[in-house]
């Protein structure tokens, strides 16, 4: 299933790169095994300290951190036990990706699409 999600993913236009990881194990499209890990450490990184800064400043429950790069975008999202990370390069349509990772999410919570 998981290969399946990355593969959809990656045939949106302007996808650089999905990283989808269960727990502690990366899995990541297309990148070597220590450019997994270390895109791994990142995207976690970057979920848990934006999940306490929602929390601490009262925006609630953490929906998706979307973070702005002159050369491109990372889009972070959890589900239960998944934490999918989405790098797109700088021009991409970003309501196609919210809606195939928001699917992609329910999916993997085992929901019905």
């Amino acid at each position: 299933m998981i290969d399946r999600v990355v593969a959809d993913l990656k045939k949106i236009e302007g996808i650089a790169h999905v990283g989808i990881i269960e727990g502690n194990n990366p899995i990541v499209s297309d990148l070597s095994p220590e450019e997994s890990k270390t895109l791994s450490e990142i995207l976690k990184d970057i979920y848990d300290v934006s999940d306490k800064t929602a929390k601490s400043t009262g925006m609630g429950d953490l929906e998706q951190v979307m973070v702005s790069g002159f050369e491109g975008k990372m889009i972070i999202a959890k589900s239960g036990n998944f934490l999918v990370g989405i790098v797109t390069e700088t021009k991409v349509n970003l309501g196609l990706i919210r809606l195939k990772l928001r699917s992609i999410l329910r999916e993997l919570k085992g929901e019905k699409k």
